[in-house]
């Protein structure tokens, strides 16, 4: 997953396996696609909620981990957000996702 915090790409803004951002996923929808944080428990990511708007509880929804055997893609199966989410001002700007199984790699399992 490539975190990005200009506009230029640099080695130094990746997010890459071995780094300390192992955490740092690829949240995508059919709105576009943006960063997000796994949580502790493994299952759940927190991302900026117009990044799935609309989309909540969607097949739609992939989390997308970069690991050292490669990219993983892993389905969404609910959103939880906040109940007074403001598109207009971007209040409140967050949703927890569940994932639908925890990132194996290499027959182990991930969090």
């Amino acid at each position: 997953m490539v975190a990005q915090v200009s506009s230029t790409m640099q080695q130094a803004q990746r997010a890459t396996p071995g780094k300390g951002y192992d955490g740092v996923v690829k949240v995508s929808s059919p709105r576009g696609y943006g960063t997000g944080a796994l949580l502790y428990d493994g299952l759940h990511i927190l991302t900026a909620r117009h990044v799935v708007d609309g989309q909540e509880n969607s097949a739609a929804i992939k989390v997308t981990f970069e690991t050292a055997a490669g990219q993983v893609d892993i389905p969404v199966v609910a959103a939880i957000g906040s109940p007074t989410w403001r598109a207009d001002t971007l209040q409140e700007d967050y949703v927890v996702l569940e994932l639908a199984q925890l990132l194996a790699v290499q027959g182990e399992a991930a969090g």
